[in-house]
């Protein structure tokens, strides 16, 4: 892998990107806000070197591994993406994700499903260009970044009709797909011919779909044709609403498909990107959110302490299989809870918390430490102390070693 090169995005200016860094700009870097890295692959498919940008969380020090977002137009759509994750992550309402933008060389010749016009014309070359991202970019990603199996892509417009063409003809690539007022009406709907029994009668193992339409209707000139009549016309300024969707109703039709649409009667082709991937993303993750944070912070709760962490164990194992990779509960949550109950002095319930963490996190010296409060609160030094002197073994945290002197001088 070549050596990853800084991915700069100036704060409040879009697609502002620093390719270099000489002496003259290297104070004006070093104030500069880095959300990515730049990478590139040498594919053979392609006959070219494809630069790729990658988000990675930064809980990556932890030792994490995330599902991954491959992101078309990668150039046009990078910095709102992973804007829209990590905002939702901290909402714990989506996991962290690490998220791969592919850039265009030739995007007419890379996003076009079918060759139209003469033989000087490039398009038509999607399939290509899957099999690149299935061959070359999927292995590099995984094999030198903390990724887990869990993938999705996401397109908008030619790069739309890219997901529609993988969801029906390569459906095993990915878990997720966002197509977003996808160009279904390219080459006389040629893609849509092709996909019509396919996505009704395919077993596509319940993946999900999600497809945005916008109000594209008479090319945004004034107009008083509603989406509803716009689905009755017959004339070419609507065939590329009309085309997306037939095929949204087409995957609603199959029980094998986890999909849904949604027409975006404000947004216009060239907006709607930003609503739906936010739209698409809590659906597809709608399994994530954990819904029993009323039970913790009741002022008295019905539930034991044994009773709390199993909502925590049962949901984080469904996550697990979503993901197809094990997904922990994240450590200083699960701390911050344990010390909740530890200062209310409900000690019955504390403990479980701070025992999950140890059982998850067994070489982490702050579990061992936690624990070690947990015993000075009830008293038993003896417990106390071997607990505080495993953390120091592992390393300890801020107060650790001094804890453990007094306790062993008795105080």
């Amino acid at each position: 892998m070549k050596r990853l090169l800084c991915l700069i995005i100036v704060l409040g200016v879009q697609n502002s990107i620093s390719y270099g860094q000489t002496a003259e700009n290297e104070d004006a870097v070093s104030n500069q806000i880095s959300i990515g890295v730049r990478d590139s692959v040498f594919s053979e498919t392609l006959g070219e070197d494809r630069e790729i940008w990658v988000h990675v969380p930064r809980s990556s020090i932890y030792g994490f591994k995330y599902p991954v977002i491959y992101l078309l137009d990668g150039e046009f759509n990078f910095e709102s993406v992973v804007g829209i994750v990590r905002s939702n992550a901290i909402s714990r309402l989506i996991p962290e994700m690490i998220i791969v933008a592919i850039p265009n060389t030739n995007r007419f010749r890379d996003l076009t499903t079918s060759h139209t016009g003469d033989d000087s014309n490039p398009s038509g070359g999607a399939e290509n260009f899957t099999k690149f991202i299935e061959d070359e970019l999927i292995p590099h990603i995984d094999t030198n970044y903390p990724t887990t199996p869990h993938r999705t892509l996401i397109g908008h417009s030619l790069g739309g009709l890219v997901v529609a063409n993988t969801f029906i003809n390569h459906s095993h690539l990915f878990e997720n797909y966002l197509a977003i007022d996808p160009s279904l009406g390219w080459d006389n709907q040629k893609l849509l011919n092709q996909g019509r029994n396919l996505l009704k009668d395919t077993d596509y193992g319940k993946k999900s779909l999600y497809i945005a339409i916008a109000n594209t209707i008479n090319n945004g000139d004034e107009t008083e044709m509603t989406f509803e009549t716009a689905l009755k016309d017959t004339t070419s300024n609507t065939l590329h609403l009309r085309s997306i969707y037939e095929f949204s109703e087409l995957a609603k039709s199959n029980d094998q498909i986890t999909s849904d649409w949604n027409y975006y009667p404000n947004e216009t082709h060239g907006t709607v990107p930003i609503v739906a991937e936010h739209h698409a993303l809590r659906f597809f993750f709608s399994w994530f959110k954990f819904d029993h944070w009323n039970e913790l912070y009741a002022p008295e709760p019905k539930l034991t302490g044994e009773e709390l962490v199993e909502l925590f164990v049962s949901h984080y194992d469904k996550i697990s299989t979503e993901l197809k990779h094990t997904f922990l509960p994240n450590e200083y949550e699960i701390n911050d809870l344990a010390y909740m109950f530890l200062g209310k002095g409900d000690y019955e319930r504390a403990f479980p918390f701070f025992e999950l963490n140890i059982k998850n996190y067994p070489n982490s010296p702050n579990s061992y430490d936690s624990m070690g409060d947990y015993y000075i609160g009830i008293s038993d030094t003896t417990n106390a102390i071997k607990y505080l002197s495993k953390s120091l073994k592992l390393g300890g945290v801020n107060g650790t070693k001094q804890k453990l002197e007094e306790l062993k001088k008795g105080k």
